[in-house]
C-alpha cells in the first residue's frame, strides 16, 4: 500500500540527523534507534521532546553508552566530525522495520495527513520489536510516562498544522519507494512531479516545453541516450556530492571549480548518464541537463536587451519545467558578459532571485582564478552556490581513465593503442607539460599521436606508389630507419618488380595472340598466373606488415610530444648518437681552446638527452669565469647553434641593465595591478615558448641581489612562478652565466692602453707568448684568485646549486692563430657576396694575430681589425672607377703599405687555397689541441676520437686542388656568425 503525506521540517530534520549518524557508522539502512538518536542528536529550537528526554535522564551519551557498549567514545568523535554535514540523509533508505513503524505513524494519523516528529517516536514506544525500548528500560526510563509527555506534544503539534494552509507544500514520503523528497505544491524546486499531475512527465514532453533553451543549447540527455558521451572513470566522490546537492530544498545549485583539464564537464557527463541509466534518486530520476551555449546566446544579438531576453526566455522556461537542469561551462562568462558589458550586474541580478528560491536548478563550472575573481568578490552571488572542488587526478587515475577511453580513441583513429602508451602518455606529459594538468594533456596527447600515426601508416600504404621516386633518397635515410620499415620498403619494392613482369608478360601474351602463336600464350599465360599468385602472397605479407604500423607505442607518443614542445623526448637514433658522441669537436670548430669548458657542457648534454639528469632540475648550470674576449659567450651561442642548428635558441641577457632592484620584475612579471602585468616577464616568457633552450646571463655579477636569490630556486628545483601565476618549467633548458669577477688581477701588469693603432704591434708580439701568462701567476694561482674573488661577490648558496665553475683560460699564440683563420674564413664569405674571391698570405694572417691581441680585452681587437681595416680595403676596391666585377685577390701584408690587397691569377689562388688547406690537414694531424684529454674522456668520448681521426684521414686522400676553394666556400659562410668573440 502507498501512503501519501506530508512531512514537516522538523520530521525532515529528524530524518536527515538519523541518516547522519547511519552514515558515520557507515551503515546505509535508516533504524529506528537512529531515528531515535536524531531527537537526541537535532540541537534546533523547535525540537520540543529534547528537554523532555533531558528531564528523564536520557542524552546521546548514555543512549550510545547502553546501545554501543565500548564503541560509544570512538563513535561520539566520529559524530562530531560529520555533524557540519547539511540533510546528508536524503541518500538513504529506511530499514525495513524503520519503514513498518512508519507506516503504523501514518495510519494513526487519521485525516491530519501531517507527519510530525512526535508521531514517529510514539511509534517506536509501542513497537515491541524495537531496540529503543530495551535501551530506555536499562536506563530506568519509566515508558509509559514518557509516552504520555511526548502524546502532548503531538497534540499541540497537530493543533497548530490545522491552522495552516492545506496549499502550503510540505516535505513529502513515498512509503512504496522509501524514499523521502518534497511536495509539488511547494515552491522548492526538489519536486520532480508535474504541476498538473502527480506522474513524472516523459523525456520528450519536457524537450517540448523548452524549444529556446534547446535553440540555445545542447541536450546532453540525448547524447547520453545516443551513446555519444564518452565513459567517465573514476570521479564517485564529485558525483555523490553534486547529487546530495541537487537533491537540496534550497541553494540546490553545484558550482565545480578546478583548473582548466581536470574533467568538470566529465563530472557532468556522469551525472546525465546516471540519469539515463536510473542510477538516481527518485527526485532527479527523468531530468534532462541541457548545456546552455553562451556564444549562442550572444550571437546576433543585434540591439540593446536582446541577449538579457533571450537569457530571461530561457530561464522561463526553465523554471516552467522542473525536470531540467541547466549546465553553463565557464559560467563566469555569462555572469561578468564576458567582462566588457555595462549591463552586466543585470544579468546577474536575474539569476540570483531565480536561484535563491530554487526556481531554477543550475550546474556551473570554472575554474579557480575566475572564482576568485567573479565569485568570492559577490557574496550575495557566492551564497546562491554550493561549491565541489575538482582536483587533477593521480598519475595512476589518469592511466585508469585514459584505458577507460582507449576503445573509444582505438575505434575512431582505427589503430591499437597499447597499455605502455598509455602509461607514458601520463607520465610524459606530466613531466614535459607542466603548465597544462591531467587527464586532457594526456588525452590530447594520444589523440594526436593516433592522427599521426594514421597518417604515416597511410603514406607507408602507398609506398608502392612512391617507391620509384624515393628511391634515390633511401640511402641518405637508412640508418633512421627501423626493421619494420625497412622490411616493408622492401616488400613494396618487390611487388612493384613483378607488377612490371605481369605486364610484360601480359603485352607478350597478347602479341602471340595477334599472330596466332597460341603455345606461347598460353605458356604467357601460365607464367602470368605464377606472377599472379606470387604477387597476392606478397601483398598479404605487405598488409600484414602495416598492421604493424597501427600500433600506437610509447616511441609514437615521445616523437608527437617533441613536435609539441621542440624537446627531444624521443630515443636516440644512430645520426643522433654519432652527433652527440662527436659534440666536442663540433664545439671546438667554432670556440678554439676551452677544453674544461667545452668538456663539461658536451657531457651535461649527453646526460640531458640520454635522461640521467634529475627531472627537476636543468640540464645543466655553469659559471663561466674568465678575462673579456676569450670565448666565454661565444661558447654559449655555439653550443645553440649545435643543438638546435640555430642561434636564435639562444635566450641572452645582459644583466647589467638589471642592476637595481625594482628590474627584476622585467625578467620574471610585474605583480597585479602594475603597468606591464599582461605582458609577463621577460625571462619566463622566453623560456615558455622554448623550453628547450640556452639560457646565457652575460655578466651575471653586475644584476642586483634580489635577482640571484630568485635564481636559487631555478637552479635547485627547475621552476619558477612569474607573476601571472603560471608555473615555468626550466628543467629542461641549460642555463650558462658568465662573469669577469677577478679579471683585473690577471690584467693589470699587461694593459696596452694608451697605444694606438698599429704602434702596438711591437709591444703584443712580446705579449703574446706560446703559453699564456697571467700576471706572473700560474694558471692554478691564478684560478685560485679568481675564485676568492668570486667567494667574496656571491652568496654561498648561490655558488653551491651551480653545477660546475669554468675557469676560462687566457689566449696564446696558436689559439689566436687559429681564431684568426676562423675569422678570415667569415672575410672570404663576405667578399664572395661582392664577387671577389679572397685568399691571404701568410705574411698578413702572422701580422693580423700579433696585431689583433690585446692581454685585456683578448680577440676582440681582431674582430675590429677585420670589420674595420680589411673591410674597408674591399670597400675601397669595389667602390673605385676600374673596380672589376669579378677578380681574384690576396690580402697581404708588408712594413711599407700595412694591409693591402692585390689581385692574382686564378691558378695562383688555388695554389695559395691549396697551402692553407694543407696546413690545416698537417694540423688536425700533429696538434692534439681541438682533441679531449684521454684521461678524462668516457668510452662515448674515445669513440668520437676514432670517429675524428678516420675522417682526417679520409679528408687527406682527397685532392688539395679541388677541395680547398669549395671547402673555404662553404665553411666561411657558416663561421661569420661565429666570429664575435
Amino acid at each position: 500500500m502507498n501512503f501519501a503525506y506530508d512531512i514537516t521540517d522538523r520530521t525532515l530534520n529528524l530524518l536527515s540527523y538519523a541518516a547522519s549518524f547511519a552514515e558515520a557508522l557507515q551503515d546505509y539502512k535508516i533504524t529506528p534507534e537512529y531515528l531515535f538518536i536524531g531527537v537526541l542528536l537535532n540541537p534546533e529550537p523547535d525540537n520540543n521532546m529534547r528537554p523532555i528526554m533531558e528531564r528523564y535522564g536520557i542524552n546521546e551519551n548514555k543512549f550510545y553508552k547502553v546501545l554501543f557498549g565500548k564503541q560509544a567514545s570512538a563513535l561520539q568523535v566520529r559524530l562530531r566530525k560529520y555533524s557540519a554535514f547539511e540533510l546528508p540523509g536524503l541518500l538513504y533508505k529506511l530499514s525495513g522495520l524503520a519503514t513498518q513503524i512508519l507506516g503504523k505513524a501514518v495510519r494513526q494519523l487519521r485525516g491530519n495527513r501531517v507527519l510530525e516528529p512526535e508521531d514517529l517516536i510514539l511509534a517506536i514506544l509501542d513497537e515491541p520489536r524495537s531496540v529503543t525500548r530495551d535501551v530506555l528500560l536499562d536506563l530506568n526510563v519509566d515508558i509509559d510516562l514518557l509516552r504520555n509527555d511526548i502524546a502532548n506534544l503531538q497534540a499541540e503539534a497537530h493543533a497548530k498544522n490545522e491552522r495552516i494552509s492545506e496549499n502550503q507544500g510540505r516535505p513529502t514520503y513515498d512509503e512504496e519507494g522509501g524514499r523521502y523528497g518534497r511536495s509539488h505544491e511547494d515552491n522548492g524546486r526538489s519536486t520532480t512531479e508535474d504541476k498538473q499531475g502527480d506522474k513524472l512527465m516523459s523525456v520528450d514532453e519536457v524537450r517540448k516545453r523548452i524549444p529556446t533553451l534547446l535553440k540555445y543549447g545542447k541536450d546532453m540527455t540525448k547524447l547520453a541516450e545516443e551513446g555519444k558521451l564518452d565513459p567517465v572513470i573514476g570521479r564517485q566522490q564529485e558525483l555523490k556530492r553534486m547529487i546530495q546537492i541537487l537533491g537540496r530544498r534550497m541553494k540546490n545549485n553545484p558550482l565545480l571549480i578546478g583548473e582548466p583539464g581536470v574533467g568538470k564537464t566529465a563530472v557532468v557527463e556522469a551525472l546525465v548518464q546516471a540519469i539515463q541509466k536510473g542510477d538516481v534518486p527518485r527526485d532527479l530520476q527523468k531530468h534532462i541537463v541541457v548545456a546552455l551555449d553562451v556564444v549562442s546566446l550572444l550571437a546576433g544579438a543585434s540591439y540593446q536587451g536582446e541577449y538579457e531576453e533571450r537569457l530571461k526566455k530561457c530561464l522561463q522556461e526553465v523554471s516552467d519545467n522542473k525536470q531540467v537542469i541547466i549546465f553553463i561551462d565557464e559560467i563566469h562568462t555569462l555572469l561578468t558578459g564576458e567582462g566588457n558589458r555595462k549591463d552586466d550586474s543585470r544579468i546577474s541580478n536575474v539569476l540570483k532571485p531565480l536561484l535563491a528560491r530554487g526556481d531554477i536548478q543550475v550546474i556551473g563550472a570554472t575554474t579557480s582564478v575566475e572564482y576568485r575573481k567573479f565569485f568570492t568578490n559577490d557574496a550575495a552571488l557566492e551564497r546562491r552556490f554550493m561549491p565541489i572542488t575538482v582536483n587533477e587526478p593521480s598519475v595512476e587515475d589518469a592511466i585508469l581513465i585514459l584505458k577507460g577511453l582507449k576503445s573509444r580513441y582505438e575505434k575512431y583513429h582505427q589503430i591499437k593503442i597499447t597499455d605502455e602508451a598509455i602509461t607514458a602518455a601520463v607520465k610524459l606529459s606530466k613531466r614535459y607539460l607542466p603548465s597544462r594538468f591531467l587527464p586532457d594533456k594526456a588525452i590530447d596527447l594520444i589523440d594526436e599521436a593516433g592522427s599521426r600515426l594514421k597518417l604515416s601508416a597511410k603514406e607507408m600504404e602507398n609506398s608502392v606508389k612512391n617507391i620509384k621516386q624515393s628511391a634515390t633518397n633511401e640511402a641518405d635515410d637508412e640508418a633512421d630507419k627501423d626493421d619494420d620499415t625497412k622490411n616493408r620498403q622492401a616488400l613494396a619494392q618487390q611487388i612493384e618488380s613483378l607488377k612490371t613482369e605481369l605486364k610484360d608478360l601480359q603485352d607478350a601474351k597478347q602479341k602471340a595472340c595477334d599472330k596466332e602463336d597460341f603455345e606461347k600464350a598460353a605458356s604467357c599465360r601460365q607464367k602470368e598466373l605464377q606472377k599472379q599468385a606470387e604477387l597476392k602472397e606478397l601483398e598479404c605479407q605487405l598488409q600484414d606488415e602495416a598492421k604493424k604500423a597501427y600500433v600506437l607505442t610509447p616511441q609514437d607518443i615521445a616523437e608527437t610530444l617533441t613536435d609539441w614542445t621542440n624537446i627531444p623526448i624521443n630515443q636516440l637514433n644512430e645520426k643522433e648518437n654519432s652527433r652527440l658522441r662527436n659534440l666536442e669537436a663540433e664545439l671546438h670548430k667554432r670556440v678554439i681552446g676551452q677544453d674544461e669548458a667545452v668538456k663539461a657542457l658536451a657531457k651535461a648534454i649527453r646526460r640531458g638527452r640520454v635522461g640521467l639528469t634529475l627531472a627537476k632540475k636543468p640540464i645543466g648550470s655553469f659559471l663561466f669565469m674568465g678575462t673579456t674576449g676569450v670565448g666565454k659567450t661565444e661558447l654559449a651561442k655555439a653550443l645553440a647553434e649545435v643543438l638546435f642548428g640555430d642561434r636564435n635558441n639562444l635566450i641572452r641577457f645582459d644583466m647589467s641593465e638589471y642592476d637595481s632592484q625594482m628590474s627584476a620584475t622585467r625578467l620574471f612579471g610585474s605583480a597585479p595591478g602594475y603597468v606591464g602585468y599582461e605582458e609577463g616577464g621577460q625571462l619566463t616568457e622566453a623560456v615558455y615558448k622554448k623550453p628547450y633552450s640556452v639560457v646565457l646571463l652575460d655578466e651575471v655579477e653586475k644584476a642586483h641581489p634580489d635577482i640571484w636569490n630568485v635564481f636559487l630556486q631555478v637552479l635547485e628545483d627547475g621552476r619558477l612562478t612569474d607573476g601571472k601565476g603560471r608555473v615555468i618549467d626550466f628543467s629542461n633548458t641549460v642555463i650558462i652565466m658568465t662573469s669577469n669577477i677577478g679579471a683585473n688581477l690577471l690584467t693589470d701588469s699587461q694593459s696596452t692602453v694608451g697605444k694606438i693603432g698599429f704602434a702596438q704591434a711591437s709591444s703584443n708580439e712580446k705579449q703574446l707568448a706560446d703559453e699564456p701568462d697571467y700576471n706572473g701567476h700560474t694558471y692554478e694561482e691564478a684560478k685560485k684568485l679568481v675564485m676568492n674573488e668570486l667567494k667574496q661577490h656571491f652568496n654561498p648558496e648561490f655558488l653551491n646549486r651551480l653545477d660546475k665553475i669554468v675557469f676560462f683560460e687566457k689566449l696564446s699564440k696558436p689559439a689566436m692563430r687559429e681564431i684568426a683563420k676562423l675569422m678570415l674564413k667569415g672575410l672570404q664569405a663576405n667578399s664572395k657576396r661582392i664577387g671577389y674571391s679572397l685568399t691571404y698570405s701568410e705574411p698578413a694572417l702572422t701580422a693580423l694575430t700579433k696585431q689583433g691581441y690585446d692581454p685585456k680585452y683578448g680577440a676582440r681587437p681582431l674582430r675590429r681589425i677585420i670589420d674595420g681595416d680589411l673591410q674597408d680595403l674591399l670597400v675601397d676596391l669595389k667602390l673605385s672607377e676600374d673596380a672589376p666585377k669579378s677578380a681574384y685577390l690576396c690580402l697581404d701584408y708588408n712594413d711599407e703599405q700595412g694591409f693591402h690587397l692585390s689581385e692574382i691569377t686564378e691558378t695562383a689562388y688555388r695554389e695559395k687555397q691549396a697551402a692553407l688547406q694543407k696546413q690545416v690537414n698537417e694540423k688536425d694531424e700533429n696538434t692534439p689541441e681541438l682533441v679531449v684529454d684521454a684521461e678524462s674522456t668516457t668510452d662515448e668520448e674515445s669513440t668520437s676520437k676514432l670517429n675524428s681521426k678516420k675522417k682526417t684521414k679520409s679528408k687527406k686522400t682527397e685532392t688539395a686542388e679541388t677541395e680547398t676553394d669549395t671547402k673555404a666556400d662553404s665553411e666561411t659562410s657558416e663561421s661569420t656568425k661565429e666570429s664575435d668573440k
